[in-house]
């Protein structure tokens, strides 16, 4: 019998005796797909998620490597798996089955905290392999962590416990998001655009859910962290080294979704969903792939940066598609409410090879679904104004980057 310490004071401690198992059901995973993983049980191996495979790393913030940002890089790790730490495992060779780990031991319970770090390059150190643009203060601030409790808990509850080391209002990055891989979970060729629904587009699997008080990009993850879930958060560079992150029940809640564990799928959000009022963008390249962004009126957001509603956009895929802040590209921008109608948002793109584009809304909440508010993309370059709510706009561009070009 475990005892939930809601409420404060937290204890840092797991009273009550026995085991429990928990199984994770992922559904089919390929052979080559990674998982983010987090045990929820004390004392659990490392190698008994996926007993067999041999390919299971952790990341470390504080070593060169080829990583996200171009420092820090993965390590092999066989451990018991760290309270809140988070790690990464590849199936078994072999052709896809079912992944459902079974977590055996005494659960995870109270006060949680986890040690983050980063490295000491600046604005003075080059980047490795031969580029020479300078690292920012953000690159060697990843740290892998996860979900510790065998429930699901709030992602904005965690945030809001931990703005102090994971984002400042002078830290244009690393603003209090959290970034969840996608997998293999990402819309299949063939499947038609949820807005127009009379064309065809894929996300790129090779991209991350980034989330925040603002919503998902994209739409869908609904903010709700799944037991077992790992994901990404990034250290605030002005937090001293040493500084740690806190889990504790408060995050906790019955009415949290505990299914939505590295998907994409649709499901209610926080009660909080009636003040937003959001618009999702996808830019469609040449290959059917999409590059999505997020812009939303919510309360609590201004139109300068905030932490908790802006989050930078860190996409590697084929091409860039970003909103822009005070000279920094978004991947998701929170603005002010009351909404106004004159509003306009810069957006700017950044395309590998010439070609033909289409920027098109995915998807609307609030207002901008139930009042029929209209929606119009300005092309700077060309003098045109589009109305997206009829159909998506399409282009022909050459390479190159565009900032403010819509």
């Amino acid at each position: 019998v475990y005892k939930r310490q809601d409420g404060a004071p937290n204890v840092n401690n797991n009273s009550g005796s026995g085991n429990i198992t928990m199984e994770r059901t992922v559904g089919s995973v390929s052979s080559f797909d990674y998982i983010y993983w987090c045990s929820p049980v004390e004392s659990f191996g490392v190698g008994n998620v996926s007993p067999g495979s041999t390919l299971i790393y952790e990341w470390i913030p504080t070593i060169p490597g080829n990583g996200i940002g171009e420092f820090g890089d993965w390590q092999a790790s066989n451990e018991i798996m760290q309270p809140g730490k988070g790690y990464i495992i590849r199936n078994i060779l072999g052709t896809p089955t079912p992944d459902t780990p079974v977590f055996t031991g005494k659960p995870n319970n109270g006060v949680i905290t986890r040690p983050i770090t980063r490295g000491t390059y600046d604005s003075t150190t080059p980047y490795s392999f031969g580029i020479t643009t300078n690292a920012t203060r953000a690159d060697d601030n990843w740290n892998l962590v996860g979900n510790p409790y065998p429930s699901a808990i709030s992602a904005n509850t965690f945030l809001t416990r931990n703005a102090s080391t994971l984002g400042s209002e002078t830290n244009p990055v690393a603003r209090g998001t959290i970034y969840l891989w996608r997998h293999n979970t990402a819309p299949s060729n063939g499947q038609a655009d949820p807005f127009y629904g009379d064309f065809i587009y894929n996300y790129n699997p090779g991209d991350y859910i980034a989330y925040n008080s603002t919503g998902s990009v994209p739409p869908g993850f609904a903010g709700d962290i799944a037991a077992g879930q790992g994901f990404f958060v990034q250290m605030e560079h002005a937090a001293p080294l040493g500084s740690e992150i806190r889990f504790d029940n408060a995050m906790r809640n019955a009415t949290l979704d505990n299914t939505q564990f590295y998907r994409t799928e649709d499901s209610d959000e926080d009660s909080a969903e009636d003040s937003k009022h959001r618009i999702w963008l996808d830019l469609i390249a040449p290959n059917g792939t999409a590059t999505p962004i997020l812009i939303g009126y919510v309360d609590g957001a201004t139109d300068g940066f905030d932490r908790l509603y802006d989050a930078d956009e860190l996409s590697e895929g084929y091409a860039r598609f970003y909103s822009i802040v005070e000279e920094e590209a978004m991947s998701i921008q929170g603005k002010a409410l009351p909404f106004e109608t004159s509003d306009t948002v810069p957006l700017g793109v950044e395309f590998p090879a010439s070609g033909n584009y289409t920027i098109a809304i995915n998807s609307l909440d609030g207002l901008f679904e139930t009042d029929g508010q209209d929606i119009y993309l300005e092309d700077s370059y060309l003098g045109i104004v589009h109305d997206l709510r009829i159909n998506p706009y399409s282009f022909n561009s050459e390479a190159g980057m565009f900032e403010y070009r819509f």
